[in-house]
């Protein structure tokens, strides 16, 4: 068996990842503080110590001193703003409606087709290099079907695995006709790294009876009170189902954590965002009284990253602040700490139940497919290592993230992506910024 450490990404379709500690995430199959993931073509054939008797004409990939673990999945991000990068980190969610979506020179409207598919490419290849190898894009700029021509185009020439969310616009709904033909002509197979479901911004129950009757996965927006109402109607008409992911879920009342659970949703929870924007404390608890175990996800980038490093240390932090603050009142009988491996299957397996891929992602199960992540242990903010969870969800970040295999491709190798030109790439996307900001009639000030 040849050896592949660091001099080129492997090529051989069989694959032995060898030797590291191994997080599975499948209950039924036990975590290893050393052991192996063979890997045929795009699937994951066996997880186990010492696999050396199987992996006959393997290339082995030596994980010495590596957490191996399933890639992260990302649960809604609006990937386009890829241009758009820390531009109103400083300010709330009104600010980012006027300025970003829909104000009088909103920088939305600067956005034309290649705009957008280099916006797409950027952010999907940062999730990739971060460790994450499946994305919900919930990108809501799709003014016509060129737009959207160019969002599919993105996803799929970075190489991650997504689900691409149709929407009819940002507060209307009336281009049925143009989801057929983006249905017929890019998402005709269920087997491609590329999926399709419905998104939404404002709740519109006419969505939730298109998703019904098309027989779509829907990822919708819902926080607050018109949200709430929205879910009521929809849950009167029957129209809600384990079809569902609701995104954010901030300012609900329990009823509505109670039809959510009672129909089978999954809910994303973008703890980082939601503190920043001021858009409510992640109910990453109130789920959890339900019985429900989020999702998490990193949302805009015009206001913070998009590694689920940081949304996984937000999520953590913002939880065990609120118990916390219950134990210091006095309170008795107070929900337990959200731990590591809880944040973790956030972050892996509840993210592959929301995005309808759980037969296939979010964890190191054999027969699912080979998206594998493998992060650096021996680097100088993680070692020595002592407990892999604590380490990955505490004190890891995207310098960590050595190796990314989707479907058993490398996609990153070595701490570099694979086949991706960076500063060619660095200059488009800045020319392109600049495009977006003259045809909106704004100036770039970088201080």
């Amino acid at each position: 068996m040849a050896t592949s450490s660091g001099s080129g990404s492997p090529s051989q379709p069989r694959k032995l990842i060898k030797g590291g500690t191994v997080l599975t995430m499948d209950p039924a199959i036990a975590d290893l503080e050393i052991g192996d993931v063979l890997i045929d073509n795009d699937v994951i054939a066996a997880v186990g110590p010492g696999l050396d008797s199987q992996a006959a004409g393997a290339e082995v990939i030596d994980a010495t001193g590596m957490i191996v673990m399933p890639g992260f999945v990302n649960t809604h991000m609006h990937m386009y703003h890829g241009l758009l990068r820390g531009l109103v980190a400083d300010d709330l969610f009104d600010t980012y409606i006027d300025v970003v979506t829909i104000g009088e020179r909103s920088l939305d409207a600067g956005h034309g087709p290649e705009e957008m598919r280099l916006g797409v490419l950027v952010a999907a290849l940062a999730q990739i290099s971060a460790g994450v190898t499946t994305t919900i894009d919930t990108s809501h700029l799709q003014k016509t079907p060129e737009h959207r021509d160019a969002l599919i185009a993105g996803l799929r020439d970075s190489g991650l695995r997504a689900v691409f969310t149709y929407w009819g616009g940002l507060f209307q709904w009336d281009d049925w006709d143009d989801l057929d033909r983006v249905r017929s002509q890019y998402f005709s197979s269920g087997d491609q790294l590329l999926t399709l479901a419905l998104g939404g911004g404002s709740p519109d129950v006419q969505v939730w009876r298109e998703a019904r009757r098309r027989e779509l996965d829907i990822v919708a927006h819902t926080r607050g009170d018109e949200g709430a109402a929205a879910i009521r109607r929809a849950h009167e008409e029957s129209l809600l189902g384990p079809h569902a992911t609701y995104i954010h879920c901030t300012h609900f009342p329990n009823d509505v954590f109670e039809i959510i659970r009672d129909t089978g949703g999954s809910i994303s929870i973008a703890p980082a965002i939601e503190m920043e924007m001021g858009q409510g404390l992640p109910p990453i608890q109130q789920s959890l009284d339900h019985s429900i175990q989020p999702s998490l996800s990193s949302d805009v980038e015009t206001n913070m990253t998009g590694d689920m490093f940081s949304v996984m240390r937000a999520g953590f932090i913002s939880q065990r602040h609120e118990i916390n603050n219950r134990l210091h009142a006095g309170e008795t009988g107070v929900p337990p700490l959200v731990t590591t491996r809880d944040m973790l299957q956030m972050a892996t397996t509840a993210g592959a139940r929301a995005a309808r891929l759980e037969s296939k992602v979010g964890s190191l199960t054999p027969g699912k497919q080979a998206d594998i992540v493998v992060l650096d242990a021996q680097a100088i903010n993680a070692f020595p290592l002592n407990a892999a969870p604590q380490s990955v969800v505490t004190l890891m970040d995207t310098s960590n993230v050595r190796h990314v295999l989707i479907a058993g491709t490398a996609r990153k190798w070595d701490g570099k992506l694979v086949g991706v030109d960076l500063p060619t790439l660095a200059a488009q996307a800045q020319a392109a910024r600049d495009r977006v900001f003259e045809r909106s009639g704004r100036k770039v000030r970088l201080v």
